[in-house]
């Protein structure tokens, strides 16, 4: 009965991979079929230690927000979790943890599937688009500041009203 729950969890899980031909969960072993090219857990296993401790990031964020933490605070702890399971269990030094978090994680894992979800960016790929945001919350303070929408709002409301 838990194989079967894990199993289902599992499935709907990886359901983003696009065409997934099935999951199965033998003795905690995941094995996932896309086309003819399975992969298992086994190669993460190479890569990094995967057990109970490194669930704890998201077990703590699912936990604050359920408490109604404040979503960023939540956030922000989850994030020092996933450092402090990096570098206690991981044996990831601080620079590295430092490093991945600005530029992303890169692997040297040979399989696509894997390669699509664990190479990803980091703050410096979010970047641009803080600065997007930044800039239009600026110019948007600015324009407020100076009665430039004041004066655009009571035009467009005489235009209206005539």
């Amino acid at each position: 009965m838990i194989q079967c729950q894990v199993l289902l969890l599992v499935s709907f899980h990886l359901s983003f991979l696009g065409d997934v031909s099935y999951v199965t969960l033998p003795m905690w072993r995941f094995y996932v079929t896309r086309g003819t090219s399975p992969f298992n857990m086994f190669t993460l296993q190479g890569e990094f230690k995967l057990g109970f401790i490194t669930l704890l990031p998201a077990i703590a964020i699912i936990i604050l927000l359920l408490c109604k933490v404040n979503a960023v605070v939540s956030l922000g702890l989850s994030a020092i979790c996933a450092g402090a399971v990096s570098f206690f269990y991981q044996g990831a030094t601080l620079q590295s943890i430092i490093r991945v978090a600005y530029n992303g994680y890169s692997t040297s894992i040979e399989e696509g599937i894997l390669q699509t979800i664990l190479n990803r960016g980091g703050m410096s790929s979010m970047l641009q688009y803080v600065a997007i945001i930044c800039f239009a919350v600026g110019m948007g303070g600015m324009l407020d500041r100076l009665g430039v929408l004041g004066n655009l709002l009571n035009a467009i409301v005489n235009h209206i009203n005539r």
